[in-house]
């Protein structure tokens, strides 16, 4: 019994990283129940035996995704207390988890206009709005005890988030900078500002 529900587990765990890499490359909408049971190597109705439908399969995904991306940021940033060192932490591990789980990563991020009203789905956009909590936590904290300058909080957090989201886009694995790097350039910006500083004498 124990034997059958490992195996019934692992079948699973297959299903959503298979079908997380045919999300990734042909989106929700292009990427079809049978392409994900052909990409695993089980037959439709054993896909159906665990899934009830793609939709399901795409909510795993994205709650797992942000489940873990929550976790990975709370670990970064716990004892660290100067606002703009979290921050850094927070991208940091943000484009982490792209860099070492893409398909995954971009699965999550396709969003759920499309989902219908499910429990699944509102589970999926309280571990969203979780998330960017967790960052406005930090920009909140910066303002309030003057390490960082914003307009205001809100636009700051979408504006941070947008820029992480955005390297789905174009970040390649094989490339010659990690993704992790990308998030260094990007705090080093956020923080320093594009308009250049008077030299100190």
């Amino acid at each position: 019994m124990a034997r059958q529900k490992r195996e019934q587990r692992d079948t699973r765990q297959l299903i959503v990283e298979h079908a997380a890499e045919q999300f990734a490359l042909w989106g929700y909408a292009g990427a079809s129940i049978s392409d994900i049971a052909a990409a695993v190597g089980v037959s439709k109705p054993t896909l159906y035996h665990h899934f009830a439908d793609k939709e399901e399969i795409y909510v795993e995904i994205a709650t797992s995704v942000l489940t873990s991306m929550t976790e990975r940021a709370r670990a970064a940033i716990e004892g660290v207390a100067p606002a703009p060192e979290r921050l850094r932490r927070f991208m940091r591990a943000h484009a982490g988890y792209l860099q070492e789980n893409e398909h995954a990563y971009i699965a999550g991020q396709l969003g759920f206009r499309g989902l219908r009203e499910t429990e699944g789905r509102s589970r999926a956009l309280e571990l969203r709005d979780g998330y960017e909590r967790l960052l406005s936590g930090i920009l909140s904290e910066g303002l309030s005890d003057g390490s960082l300058h914003m307009a205001d909080v809100r636009t700051a957090t979408l504006m941070v988030l947008s820029t992480l989201n955005w390297m789905a886009r174009w970040y390649r694995s094989d490339g010659p900078v990690a993704a992790v790097e990308f998030a260094d350039r990007y705090c080093d910006m956020l923080l320093q500002g594009f308009l250049p500083r008077a030299e100190t004498r």
